[in-house]
């Protein structure tokens, strides 16, 4: 039988048997002792919580006892990651046999690497070079999850801000609880250096108007500020 040759611009991995990847068997990907892959983020048994790498989820779910958060480079593997996105148990390290055989685990890792595939070839951009922020805004879209909130229901009109919030770094979680809050008031200390991040100009006008309590009308004067634009409510 003549051998059939396929071109794509993107290739998914969902392998469950790691004994039995075809990446590994045909030399595509190297795996190490365990079968495991490496990819740019190795996710491993200690790496949860990560005050950093939970801002780039792609997933989110909890099995018996755990909260875990899929950051988008642990579905990019180090060797051939112009082309292959890999998901399921390849891409994590450490972890119980069946720690991840939870069906709305299962779910966000595979909905977190489809985002991806769908991506990359779409914008024509390799997979380690996608916009974080966008493909978070596509899996909020088909209703995903990026952050598992036990206190925020589903249905809740601002559950995807929220989300989307918490993931730019001004929101906070209790990420071993799941838990965010909703009727905790924001420290403006903690909320400083996120805004200086993400917004320059917001540093002159913290200056300007610095103050314990920070109210509703503060956040649109800032927001005014940062952007050059009159905010209406």
């Amino acid at each position: 039988m003549d051998k059939l040759k396929i071109k794509t611009k993107i290739l998914v991995d969902a392998t469950e048997n790691m004994d039995t990847l075809p990446l590994a068997k045909y030399g595509i990907l190297k795996t190490d002792k365990q079968g495991k892959i490496n990819s740019l983020v190795n996710y491993t048994k200690g790496m949860q919580p990560n005050k950093k790498l939970y801002r780039t989820s792609l997933g989110a779910g909890k099995n018996n006892s755990d909260f875990h958060y899929f950051p988008v480079g642990m579905f990019v593997p180090i060797v051939n990651l112009n082309r292959i996105i890999v998901s399921r148990k390849a891409t994590t390290k450490g972890f119980e046999k069946n720690e991840f055989d939870f069906t709305q685990l299962q779910l966000s890792l595979v909905q977190g690497a489809g985002a991806l595939a769908a991506y990359v070839p779409f914008f024509d951009v390799k997979p380690n070079d996608d916009n974080v922020g966008v493909l978070q805004s596509e899996v909020l879209n088909f209703k995903g999850q990026l952050l598992s909130i036990l206190d925020i229901g589903d249905q809740d009109s601002a559950y995807e801000a929220i989300q989307l919030t918490i993931l730019s770094g001004l929101l906070k979680i209790n990420l071993e609880k799941g838990l965010f809050y909703p009727d905790s008031l924001i420290n403006i200390t903690e909320v400083k250096p996120v805004l200086a991040e993400l917004f320059t100009r917001s540093k002159l006008w913290l200056i300007e108007n610095e103050k314990p309590t920070f109210y509703l009308e503060d956040l649109i004067a800032l927001i005014s500020f940062t952007t050059a634009r009159e905010v209406v409510d």
